[in-house]
């Protein structure tokens, strides 16, 4: 119920926005009508979520979407999102929702390994986390080595399970331990 509306409140948003955004890749789309059609409908909606999805695609298709339509008998007079755009839809129109659809999803795709690119690169390079240093000269894998730094605690030194071996002597100490 309530609880579902405002988990949705944010993601419904961005989907009528993307939807918008991604029109510009379908062939005969109007881009414009669609970012038109999203601010000036989807709040007629009686979904506070549903009319973000609906308004922009609309828009996009140059279509209307929603309206009076009978249910049980009786007339729902909703409004239509994008009133300007053709009523009568055709299986074209469906189809080209099916691209549209399928564009936004390779869309959210590229948006979502971007953002966990960047996460893992900022984790990666984040000089709290790990440091590469000059291996020692006498050290026959030479080149640069990878060195994890200890995580402060309260403890002045006290590291629990995220405590690295600073060199390899410590690592032999610490396999010979075991």
């Amino acid at each position: 119920g309530r609880l579902v509306v405002a988990f949705n409140f944010i993601p419904a948003r961005r989907t009528g926005l993307l939807i918008a955004a991604c029109s510009v890749f379908l062939r005969n789309s109007d881009v414009a009508g669609a970012f038109k059609a999203l601010f000036r409908d989807a709040g007629k909606h009686k979904s506070i979520n549903a009319g973000w999805q609906e308004a922009a695609m609309a828009g996009a298709l140059g279509i209307s979407l929603a309206g009076p339509r009978q249910y049980g008998g009786k007339l729902t007079p909703d409004p239509w999102m994008n009133a300007a755009g053709r009523k009568d839809c055709t299986a074209q129109d469906i189809t080209r929702a099916l691209h549209l659809y399928a564009i936004c999803a390779a869309a959210l795709v590229v948006i979502l390994l971007s953002l966990a690119g960047l996460v893992a690169l900022s984790i990666w390079q984040s000089p709290a986390i790990c440091q590469w240093q000059n291996a020692a000269p006498d050290d026959q894998r030479g080149g640069l080595k990878f060195v994890p730094h200890r995580f402060q605690t309260g403890a002045k030194r006290g590291f629990a399970a995220l405590d690295f071996p600073e060199t390899d002597v410590e690592t032999d100490r610490l396999k010979k331990a075991h």
